[in-house]
């Protein structure tokens, strides 16, 4: 009537060999690539501005950059760039009226719909635009 106490524990132990057998392993979760760009519309006070931002994020990190054009009245002025009111970066206006950001580190977090504005010091918008996603 009494079993053996090591075909018991064999019989547990190969039950619960075979069921951990049958439970799938979980795949580690993957980073998800975000890819996002904004055309950069003019404003009435700088009616010939425009550019491009672009946005990346992965499992390396995130990236951001900008260009802005048509913009030789503010040529060695300082420019504030933001998304959704957080400070990327600064840009100095070019002697032929360009600027241009490129930042690896230090990028806020964004998503499709934020908006990205660029300012004087004097905080007269330059240019601005809205992160969509690149369907390239």
């Amino acid at each position: 009537m009494f079993m053996d106490t090591r075909k018991v524990t064999g019989a547990l132990l190969a039950a619960g060999l075979g069921g951990a057998l049958l439970v799938p392993f979980a795949a580690p979760a993957q980073a998800v690539e975000v890819d996002l760009e904004a055309r950069m519309q003019s404003t009435s006070a700088f009616p010939h501005a425009h550019g491009h931002a672009e946005y990346e994020s992965d499992a390396s990190g995130r990236e951001f950059e900008i260009s802005i054009a048509g913009v030789p009245g503010l040529s060695g002025d300082r420019l504030t760039v933001r998304v959704q009111g957080d400070l990327v970066g600064r840009v100095t206006v070019n002697s032929s009226g360009r600027a241009h950001l490129d930042k690896h580190s230090g990028v806020p977090r964004m998503a499709a719909d934020d908006v990205v504005r660029v300012r004087t010091a004097a905080e007269r918008l330059v240019a601005h635009g809205t992160l969509h996603p690149d369907h390239n």
